[in-house]
């Protein structure tokens, strides 16, 4: 639980803690109410009620663009994550024309129907995107060509060190993986594939897989190798 007493949130001073999440606070006016202290962090409940109706606040308002339609509008200082004029964007939404700019790699074609465009990619395909997706920027392309872009990044990049045989590789030879901090597995392909024909002979002679020795594995993988060979040719011939 993290310990606000004492601390100045806009115009209220949080004094002591009520129960779980919410904090008794005291306004510059003198009143005093219960507020969840995640608002008060966030910046949402830092005046009064009564402060709110009088016009009182502590600090003048900024004027922002809105990142959809590009108008001005004022916003509370308490607010500082907001981008959008709210009533202004779904009342002009449907006069403001798209058509013929880009945005990243889409191109506006025409609008489809409400707040959606169809654009078309630099690979030529054609999809339906929201209007806010666009010129809020969190659409910058179609899904094939953000993973080739993610695969050149990844083939481009510096190396990487294996974590199992301790080799520096290219980062293309790393499998993808969500969880980690870089999104590449800790291991190489070839170690995570050594180390499954490591795990199937481990279990056929009863031990674990850190006690299989390395000479038979390394002649259990060469077999392996020669066999998968010998299919290739024989498939090859067969055709």
């Amino acid at each position: 639980m993290i310990d606000i007493s004492g601390q100045v949130f806009g115009s209220r001073t949080a004094i002591r803690r009520v129960r779980h999440g919410l904090w008794l606070c005291r306004c510059e006016c003198g009143a005093e109410g219960i507020v969840n202290g995640t608002d008060l962090r966030a910046g949402r409940k830092a005046i009064c009620f009564a402060c709110i109706r009088a016009g009182k606040r502590r600090r003048p308002d900024v004027q922002k663009t809105c990142s959809y339609c590009g108008a001005k509008f004022l916003c509370s200082p308490y607010q500082p994550k907001r981008r959008f004029c709210g009533y202004l964007c779904a009342g002009n939404s449907r006069r403001i024309n798209l058509a013929g700019r880009t945005f990243g790699k889409w191109t506006v074609l025409r609008r489809a129907t409400g707040y959606k465009w169809i654009c078309r990619c630099r690979c030529g395909v054609e999809k339906a995107i929201i209007g806010p997706t666009l010129t809020g920027g969190l659409s910058q392309g179609c899904v094939k060509c953000r993973w080739d872009n993610h695969r050149f990044s990844r083939t481009q990049s510096p190396q990487k060190v294996c974590r199992r045989c301790g080799e520096s590789k290219i980062r293309n030879q790393f499998s993808p993986h969500k969880e980690s901090a870089d999104r590449l597995s800790v291991w190489c392909k070839s170690c995570r594939k050594n180390y499954g024909v490591q795990a199937n002979l481990a279990r056929r002679i009863g031990v674990k897989p850190s006690e299989v020795p390395k000479e038979l594995l390394a002649a259990h993988i060469a077999v392996i190798s020669a066999q998968r060979v010998l299919k290739q040719t024989e498939e090859s011939h067969a055709e």
